[in-house]
């Protein structure tokens, strides 16, 4: 699989998914086993941190893991708030890229950090506003342009589609191109805003509504249907994410 360096790659994050890489190996993980093979298909029986790494340099497309270190180095300075963004709300929403939990526990741990360091995080967007629970500011946002809660967050990356790993969160996946109604449905944070059922109903049913641009006008289409009935096909869908959640 080939992979592309992001805003989110670092040098410390390869070096731990290095080391976790050979300790699956060492535990004979067939998974683990066969992407070796393919990143290092001469690699030997019994690969020790440095055969890893080269295999991981591999996926990224470089000779070696010098060669992966220098493109690191060489690259401009990240904006520092898009890629905490980007990291919160991988960490704060799993997917199948963390399938284990102790994977989902250390990605909620590492999603909270986040947002202690960086607070304003939650308002940054109706995404983030949506995951931490800040109802007024997703409300106000869909008052402006209410087109928002259809809207999916631009994205950048590799493909996310194909089998997940269980510590896949730690590398360099690239943002999730999602809706802000599955964002709220992934979200696990131990937030009090995130858990409060009435906070969690209002922003499910903020979300839900779909606007002025579904409401019957005089002579025109149909009004959008309530939960539980046939409705647009952009309330349909965010209905079917809030069922795959649980939360209807």
């Amino acid at each position: 699989m080939s992979r592309k360096l992001t805003s989110a790659t670092t040098l410390d994050n390869l070096r731990k998914e290095a080391k976790r890489w050979l300790k699956a190996l060492r535990e004979n993980d067939a998974q683990a086993r066969r992407r070796f093979e393919t990143g290092y298909p001469n690699g030997p029986d019994e690969p020790a941190l440095r055969d890893v790494q080269h295999a991981l340099a591999r996926e990224y497309e470089f000779e070696n893991w010098t060669q992966l270190k220098q493109a690191l180095a060489a690259r401009p300075a990240p904006n520092t708030r898009a890629n905490a963004i980007d990291r919160f709300l991988e960490y704060a929403c799993p997917d199948h890229h963390i399938r284990s939990l102790p994977a989902h526990r250390m990605a909620r741990h590492a999603a909270m950090r986040i947002l202690e360091q960086n607070p304003a995080i939650a308002r940054a967007s109706i995404y983030t506003a949506a995951v931490c629970g800040e109802i007024e500011d997703v409300e106000r946002l869909l008052r402006d342009r209410p087109q928002l809660a259809d809207a999916k967050r631009a994205a950048t990356g590799q493909d996310r589609s194909g089998s997940g790993g269980s510590y896949d969160f730690l590398g360099d996946l690239g943002g999730k191109d999602w809706e802000p109604l599955l964002f709220l449905c992934a979200t696990r944070l131990p937030l009090a805003k995130s858990n409060d059922h009435a906070v969690l109903r209002r922003r499910r049913q903020s979300l839900y509504s779909p606007g002025p641009r579904h409401r019957r006008r005089r002579g025109g289409a149909p009004a959008a249907s309530p939960p539980g009935r046939a409705g647009p096909p952009a309330a349909r869908t965010r209905r079917r994410a809030l069922r795959r959640a649980g939360d209807l």
